[in-house]
């Protein structure tokens, strides 16, 4: 992957489709690609000790793996996807505003401190909760970007 993470692999049944109606299960990926924690340190999945892709994350950030509800789990999903935009939009013509060091760091602050100070901001009088940096990845998103659906193919 241009981006500088791994590609997950996925079992024998997984294709590409225009709805997800057999939705894929952490059981369908074979092999996890980039993981949560190599990137995210200190962060551990709930329920099990197996590594969990980044991929994962992007595509079922509700998992009860990420305790369900979506706090962290949308948090690691934004930050994995800010994480391989800055990898691939390296570009003078095309550059991410926010580099992988910064996303690595938003996530230690969070993790250590429960806030996110940008370095840019002299003072950081008001520091960034997780649904502020949430919010400012989001911005960063293109909402017409086409997004391929993987489900399970049914026999």
């Amino acid at each position: 992957m241009t981006a500088g993470g791994v590609f997950p692999t996925f079992g024998g049944l997984v294709v590409s489709c225009d709805i997800a109606s057999a939705k894929l299960k952490k059981a369908d990926i074979a092999t996890p690609g980039t993981t949560l924690q190599s990137l995210f340190s200190g962060w551990v999945p709930a329920g099990t000790d197996d590594p969990i892709g980044m991929w994962f994350a992007i595509y079922d950030p509700t998992n009860k793996i990420f305790g369900g509800g979506g706090g962290i789990g949308q948090l690691l999903r934004h930050l994995s996807c800010a994480w391989l935009n800055a990898g691939y939009f390296t570009s003078a013509a095309a550059l991410y505003p926010i580099t992988k060091a910064q996303v690595i760091d938003m996530w230690t602050q969070l993790k250590n401190t429960g806030v996110y100070c940008p370095s840019s901001l002299s003072g950081c009088s008001v520091p960034w909760t997780a649904d502020k940096v949430i919010s400012y990845i989001e911005g960063l998103y293109d909402i017409n970007a086409p997004v391929a659906n993987l489900c399970v193919k049914s026999n």
